[in-house]
């Protein structure tokens, strides 16, 4: 009879534990300047959040932000899932190199932005890096003894001219739930 409490407790806790690590955690948030950070993990998937007092220039103008929730980033990450391969449609170009970007979306580290555009609506600016490592990483972790990589969590990642899919951008409309200005570094694709 115990057995079977036991049993019962054991599968429970397991389907528990399961089903937590699917989905988006808060690990921790961190004072940066005079704007905060907040990192996310959601299996292997990493990315920061920053508050709204960041400025971010959209489209050559400086705009609202407002901190996003994580509520928000997790359906800015739905939409992303639901509409980028119909957004990236790969043409054989000179520019084609480096990763497939939606084959490997869960391999790419991402920073979220928040702003609203002119009618009100919530959009999230989400930058995607792939976390290449070379020999300067690990120069940089020998020596200087600092974990490899942290710039990514504090600073925007600039837009790498010539990066092919190890750099990519694109903005999500959470308002109306749609992707659109996908920017992979080398070439521009049409909105949806």
């Amino acid at each position: 009879m115990h057995l079977k409490y036991i049993l019962t407790a054991s599968v429970i806790s397991m389907l528990v534990a399961c089903s937590s690590s699917n989905q988006l955690r808060k690990t921790y948030t961190m004072q940066a300047d005079n704007y905060t950070v907040t990192y996310l993990k959601k299996g292997k998937v990493e990315g920061v959040f920053f508050s709204k007092e960041y400025l971010v220039i959209i489209d050559d103008s400086l705009q609202r932000g407002f901190t996003p929730v994580i509520g928000d980033i997790e359906e800015a990450e739905q939409i992303l899932s639901q509409n980028l391969k119909k957004a990236y449609v790969r043409t054989h170009t000179i520019y084609d190199c480096g990763p497939n970007i939606y084959h490997n979306l869960k391999k790419y580290r991402r920073q979220y932005f928040g702003y609203t555009d002119k009618r009100g609506n919530k959009i999230i600016l989400t930058i995607c890096y792939w976390p290449r490592r070379n020999i300067n990483d690990f120069v940089d972790q020998v020596f200087y003894r600092e974990p490899a990589d942290t710039a990514w969590k504090k600073n925007a990642q600039g837009f790498i001219i010539g990066g092919c899919g190890y750099y990519w951008e694109a903005k999500i409309d959470i308002t109306r739930k749609i992707l659109f200005d996908l920017r992979v570094s080398g070439r521009d694709i049409a909105s949806l």
